[in-house]
């Protein structure tokens, strides 16, 4: 029988780029003795990134560490014991975008965005929305709540750089401008149908 670690399964498979995010390795022949235990992250576009995982406990079947957050991309996760290496296991760090509602409202602002998606920080500190085509010629939403699977915002007036009634660009983004990944619809459009028009005044005095 093989004496080498293994890595059978990690949980989660993703987390948060600027979100601590406890993470479960098991696998078999670790080290019970966590200062020979090291956990690291190798980014798959460039392996001269590499995190660490903070490991807080270890046996011969499991392996607990905490990862502190990195750039936005697909990790390969190792374990390194006194037995060896380990092999690999997929690892991402984003956030995820699915869908933005309503889709469209007033130039002058004022309307409650929904976003949805997953691996959002529950700190609203933690989070920006904004909307606009890059982060120079963008409006700010600000922010009301946020969950893990939820972001809801108020949008601020429509600025003299984007045009009425085109959709634009809704970005969430890390306080560390760590953008998440839209896998659905995440636009909005600031309309002019949409925005109220007040075409006369009338006084009784």
């Amino acid at each position: 029988m093989s004496s080498e670690p293994y890595i059978s399964s990690i949980s989660p498979t993703i987390a948060n780029p600027v979100v601590p995010t406890e993470i479960t390795i098991t696998g078999t022949n670790f080290d019970s003795d966590t200062s020979s235990t090291s956990v690291n992250l190798i980014n798959r576009a460039d392996s001269n990134i590499i995190y660490e995982c903070l490991v807080s406990s270890s046996s011969e079947t499991q392996i607990v560490c905490t990862f502190l957050g990195a750039k936005t991309g697909v990790y390969d996760l190792k374990v390194t014991t006194s037995n060896g290496y380990t092999n690999t296991k997929q690892f991402e760090v984003k956030t995820v975008m699915n869908t933005v509602s309503p889709s469209q409202g007033s130039i002058a602002g004022g309307t409650i965005l929904t976003i949805t998606g997953g691996v959002f920080s529950t700190q609203e500190q933690q989070t920006l929305v904004y909307i606009g085509p890059n982060v120079n010629d963008y409006v700010y939403c600000d922010i009301i709540l946020t969950t893990t699977s939820t972001v809801t915002c108020k949008t601020q007036p429509m600025s003299a750089e984007l045009v009425a009634n085109q959709p634009q660009d809704v970005i969430v983004a890390t306080r560390i401008v760590e953008e998440a990944v839209c896998e659905g619809t995440c636009t909005f459009t600031f309309s002019t149908a949409a925005t109220p028009i007040i075409n006369y005044i009338s006084s009784n005095s």
